[in-house]
């Protein structure tokens, strides 16, 4: 069963996206900003992260930046109600797999979680 990370501040949108994925059969892991996921990933590595992009503390692309040093093939989605296309641009830069806006279609979003983890 893969690793998933989800990632955001919103202690509810945590909880939905649990609710979605462990029927998906995934090992779950959350945590409420970047730096607790860097903690999370130091203990043990995820296959992929389901993250915000504005959370506080430090943000997902800031998290993704310093991810990529010490595990640069962990998969990785950013979902973010405030897109903007230097924020999508810069992750990508990073070596974000996708990019997705809230609110979003779940089906979407199982979909590119299936499809990254291929």
């Amino acid at each position: 069963m893969p690793n998933l990370l989800i990632v955001d501040d919103e202690q509810s949108f945590r909880q939905l996206l649990t609710l979605i994925f462990e029927g998906e059969g995934h090992n779950l892991r959350t945590a409420s900003n970047g730096r607790e996921a860097l903690e999370l990933l130091a203990e043990e590595p995820a296959d992929l992260i389901i993250s915000d992009v504005m959370m506080p503390d430090m943000d997902g692309i800031e998290m993704l930046r310093e991810l990529r040093s010490t595990q640069p093939d962990t998969g990785i989605i950013f979902m973010t109600a405030y897109a903007s296309v230097d924020s999508a641009r810069e992750a990508f830069k990073l070596g974000a797999d996708d990019f997705i806006q809230k609110p979003f279609d779940v089906e979407e979003l199982k979909l590119i979680v299936k499809k990254t983890l291929e």
